[in-house]
C-alpha cells in the first residue's frame, strides 16, 4: 500500500496518533528571536537531567545533535556543516506520514544536489526500544528512495531536546531547517508534506512548497 492509500485508509485522526499526538488546531509560525543576529539559547535540564531548549524560535541556534549511529554518511556534526543549509527531519519507519514525506525530501535532495544544502533524517523507533529497529529503518529508508544521511536517535534524546520539550507538540515527525550559521529559519510541525496537484492534498502540497522555498531562501542568504 502506497503513502496516499495509507493516508486515505487511516484518516487524519488515527494517523496523527501514530505520529505522536492529536493535531494542533492551526499551524502558526514560530516567534522570531528578539535580536536580529542568531543566538544560542542556553539549555535547561529536565527532570531526567537531559539538556533541553527552553523555547524554539526563528533565529535560534540549535545545540549539536548526538546520535547513536549513522547511515549513508560518515558521522556528521552541526559544526562541520556551517556554511550550508541543513534540513533535519525527525522520522520513524512505522508511520505512513513519514512514508509520504521522506520520498518528498529525497526528491528535494536531488533537486538541490549541486547546492550547499544537507538533508539529515534523525530516526526514532516506535515503540522506543523495538529490537532491530535501526536495521529495519535503514532498509525502509532505502526502499523509500532515501540516499541522504540518516542518524539513529536511539533514546529520542534529540527529538525531545530539539522538539518535544520546546512546546506543545502534536507529532514527532517535525522538520527543522537551519540557515548557514545554524540558525532556525523554518519549522514544519509535522506530520506530512509532499508535492501534489490533487485538491484534497492542497495543505500537504502547500507545506512542501513552503519547505522548498525556505531552503531556497537559506541558500540566497548565504551569498
Amino acid at each position: 500500500m502506497g503513502p496516499t492509500q495509507w493516508l486515505l485508509a487511516l484518516g487524519f485522526g488515527g494517523a496523527f496518533l501514530a505520529c505522536g499526538g492529536e493535531p494542533s488546531p492551526a499551524r502558526s509560525p514560530l516567534p522570531a528571536a528578539p535580536n536580529t543576529s542568531p543566538r544560542e539559547v542556553q539549555p535547561e535540564r529536565n527532570a531526567s537531567g537531559l539538556e533541553v531548549a527552553a523555547e524554539l524560535r526563528l533565529g535560534q541556534l540549535m545545540r549539536s545533535w548526538e546520535v547513536a549511529a549513522w547511515a549513508n554518511t560518515p558521522p556528521l556534526t552541526l559544526a562541520e556543516l556551517r556554511g550550508q543549509v541543513v534540513v533535519v527531519r525527525f522520522w520513524t519507519d512505522t508511520c505512513p506520514f513519514c512514508e509520504a514525506s521522506m520520498p518528498a525530501l529525497a526528491g528535494l535532495a536531488e533537486q538541490f544536489a549541486d547546492q550547499p544544502v544537507v538533508f539529515v533524517g534523525l530516526y526514532h523507533a516506535k515503540p522506543r526500544n523495538r529490537v532491530g529497529a535501526w536495521r529495519a529503518a535503514q532498509k525502509v529508508a532505502k526502499d523509500w528512495g532515501v540516499a541522504f544521511p540518516i542518524g539513529h536517535d536511539a533514546d529520542w534524546a534529540m527529538l525531545r531536546s530539539w522538539w518535544l520539550s520546546t512546546g506543545d507538540r502534536s507529532a514527532t515527525s517535525a522538520t527543522i531547517v537551519l540557515g548557514t550559521q545554524g540558525e532556525v529559519i523554518h519549522v514544519h510541525p509535522g506530520p506530512v508534506y509532499f508535492p501534489s496537484d490533487d485538491e484534497q492534498y492542497a495543505q500537504e502540497n502547500q507545506d512542501f512548497v513552503a519547505l522548498r522555498d525556505a531552503i531556497s531562501r537559506g541558500i540566497v542568504g548565504r551569498k
